[in-house]
């Protein structure tokens, strides 16, 4: 068969996709897998906006599709679509992430960067009162059920890549450490006082769009319902069942994207819900 009649995967995701590394990731991976070609629109930071956006592009413009697929990023994540001139490039944030040595590097040797983005640590985590876990899921479930309705004619799977939510007090807006013991002595409870994902989980449970991806999207979205509260899983939670102390499938200690092996975990994953889905 030659090449141009081959059929593509397309793998839209966020740093867990992205082909940057010198090892061969997922979508790679699986591609060679499934004798197809491998079309990568990974992009580091990316939130569900962008893939929702890439996913609209590729239907409008791809040929030759044998697999879409989207692996969401965290949930809270704004993507802004800044650039006229180079149509794929987004910037991003997180409320709950300050933007690192990286990017000040960046600004520090850029002839011009906007004072909104120079500052973006300053003003970006006034957005998390807003950008609530309610409103968070909410939003992500309206993205999944618009890439779906796109989807329609095209074989596809979801699954969640990170963790959707931080672990944060909804009501402080900030990360309480419990690793000391409480006032009385007592040892405080981590996740009631860090409770984002609790609050993430339950209003969830509670959406109007629970209903149409239970019974339209979730034979397609590996680990839905994602979180571990509601029986699913992610594909950290797949990582760290494998690898608890997160020193064989993760790249360090201090960057915890998944390394060589944790991305052919990832492929066979996939790999096996194609298999279950499609042949």
């Amino acid at each position: 068969m030659s090449k141009s009649s081959r059929k593509k995967i397309i793998a839209v995701g966020c740093s867990y996709t992205e082909d940057v590394y010198k090892f061969p990731v997922w979508p790679t991976l699986l591609a060679e897998t499934l004798d197809m070609d491998c079309v990568n629109l990974g992009a580091q930071g990316a939130g569900n906006e962008e893939m929702l956006a890439k996913t609209l592009d590729v239907v409008l413009n791809q040929k030759n599709i044998g697999l879409v697929v989207i692996m969401w990023s965290e949930w809270q994540r704004m993507d802004f679509q800044l650039w006229p001139r180079k149509w794929d490039h987004w910037w991003h944030v997180h409320p709950m992430r300050k933007a690192g040595p990286g990017w000040e590097r960046y600004v520090e040797r850029s002839g011009y960067v906007p004072e909104f983005q120079r500052n973006v640590n300053e003003w970006s985590p006034n957005l998390l009162g807003a950008n609530t876990p309610h409103h968070a899921a909410n939003r992500a479930l309206r993205t999944f059920i618009y890439s779906q309705k796109l989807l329609k004619n095209i074989p596809y799977i979801f699954l969640q890549g990170p963790t959707p939510m931080p672990f944060y007090n909804v009501k402080t807006l900030s990360y309480i450490d419990c690793s000391e013991n409480g006032p009385n002595g007592e040892v405080a409870d981590f996740q009631k006082n860090n409770n984002s994902r609790q609050q993430t989980a339950l209003a969830l449970s509670f959406s109007p769009y629970l209903e149409y991806i239970d019974n339209n999207i979730s034979e397609k979205f590996i680990g839905w319902p994602i979180f571990s509260e509601l029986g699913g899983y992610d594909i950290d939670n797949i990582l760290d069942i494998a690898d608890p102390e997160r020193s064989e499938m993760r790249i360090s200690e201090d960057d915890t994207h998944p390394n060589g092996l944790g991305h052919k975990m990832i492929a066979e994953e996939i790999y096996n819900a194609y298999a279950k889905i499609y042949t």
